[in-house]
Formats: structure tokens, sequence, C-alpha cells
């Protein structure tokens, strides 16, 4: 067809056209994702072979664009059955290191964003390179169910920075979003408090190790000054006993 080219590797024609890239550059398997028809999804995969990790001309995998779509029956689906391990991890989409939590939570899809980072181990905290992280992301678009899964449950990093130095509570603020700017800026202060309270602790513990330290050095300095007065003692009650004796001869 005009347009397209096969990526199959040699099927034959029938079945080469499942894996064919259209003029748009998806695939039927990343449109069906896309779009959320996961009865699509498991024919094409399931009965006719389609090739689970078809890359649409963007850069998107077939899970990648379900997550981004908020398409949680198609992840689940694509995810159990191997699929967006093309470039080696489940998290990875393309150069740029955008992942398929990121683009979950660009979308406040939370049902989405819960799976990948509950049940299939996505990381958190993995950044673009530019640095965004999925929590940034979901901070600039005021998503703020996503961002409390993400920070409060998960514990995504509230320092990072993208390269421009933008952090999760600074994307907040830009984009207006005042809920998600309040919680954040709670939940720093509540890191903080816990921190310093932290080191205080730390602080107090080693003051407590000092002390009982400095007690036990002054403890055996005690003894050692009251052996060193018993032999003194000692000593010269022997000396007297030598001297009565001599004169009592």
């Amino acid at each position: 067809r005009s347009g397209a080219h096969e990526i199959s590797g040699g099927r034959p024609e029938g079945e080469a056209t499942l894996d064919a890239v259209q003029a748009g550059g998806a695939t039927a398997l990343t449109m069906a994702a896309e779009n959320g028809h996961l009865d699509v999804v498991r024919y094409i995969a399931d009965e006719r072979g389609a090739a689970l990790d078809p890359v649409h001309a963007n850069g998107g995998l077939a899970l990648i664009e379900a997550a981004y779509h908020g398409h949680l029956d198609v992840v689940r689906y694509l995810a159990e059955r191997g699929a967006a391990i093309a470039y080696a991890t489940l998290d990875a989409v393309d150069a740029d290191g955008t992942t398929a939590l990121m683009l979950a939570a660009s979308g406040g899809h939370l049902d989405v964003v819960r799976y990948l980072a509950a049940e299939r181990g996505a990381a958190v905290d993995a950044a673009t390179a530019d640095g965004a992280t999925a929590l940034i992301i979901a901070a600039g678009s005021g998503h703020l169910d996503v961002v409390r899964y993400l920070a409060g449950e998960r514990g995504a990093a509230l320092d990072a920075k993208t390269k421009d130095g933008s952090t999760a509570l600074l994307a907040a603020a830009q984009g207006r979003h005042r809920d998600v700017q309040r919680y954040l800026a709670g939940l720093a202060a509540a890191h903080s408090k816990q921190k310093a309270e932290a080191q205080a602790r730390e602080l107090a513990d080693e003051e407590e190790k000092k002390a009982k330290a400095r007690a036990r050095e002054l403890a055996e300095e005690e003894e050692r000054a009251s052996i060193a007065a018993a032999e003194l003692l000692a000593e010269s009650a022997e000396a007297g006993g030598e001297g009565k004796a001599k004169y009592s001869r």
C-alpha cells in the first residue's frame, strides 16, 4: 500500500500487513492500543501473531500509547504478554528517556500509574534527558491524585530537578495548580521536619554516647586512683610494721 512499508522480517504477504507501518507511522497494534480496543489487540497479537513491540513513528510502543491514553486493560494485557521490552526495560520508550509511567502521569491516569509502579516495578524517579520525572510531569499537569500517589505513597523524590532547575513544586506553581502546590509544599515541610528530628535524635544519641564514654572513663580513673591509694596505704602499713618490729627487738 502507498505510504507503508513492511517491518515483519519476511512473513508471508497476508500476515505482513499486520506489522506494516501506515502512512501516519502507526501499525494496526499501536492504533488498537491507542484507542483502547482490547479485543482487537488480543486478536491481532494472539490470533494473528503480530509483533508486540511495533514502534509508532513518534517513538511510542503499543503499551506506551495505551498508557498515554489511560487504557489500563490494554496496558495490563500487553505488559503481561511481555510487551515494551524492546529497549531492555519495561520503562524505556525512546532516546529521550520518556517512560510509560511518565505518559500515564501526564494524562492523570492514576490507575495506570499505580499498576505500572506497584505491579510492574516501573521506576518512579526515572528521568528524561531533560531531567523531568513522572512527579514533575504530573505536578506540572495539575494531577493531584497522581502527585499524592507518587510522592506520598511511592516516595518519589521531591528535590528532583529538570535541566532548567524546575522541581515538582516549581512546576505546579508555574502551572498555577494551587492544590498541588500546597500539597507538595506541605509534604516538603513535613519531610524537612522529619529530617531535622532525625538529625536531632542522631545528635542526642551521639551526645549520650559521648557522655556514657566519659562516665566510663571517669569510673575507670576513680578505680585506678582507688587501687593506687590502696596500694600506697598497704605499702605504708607494711613500712610501719617493719619499723615497729625493729624497735621492739
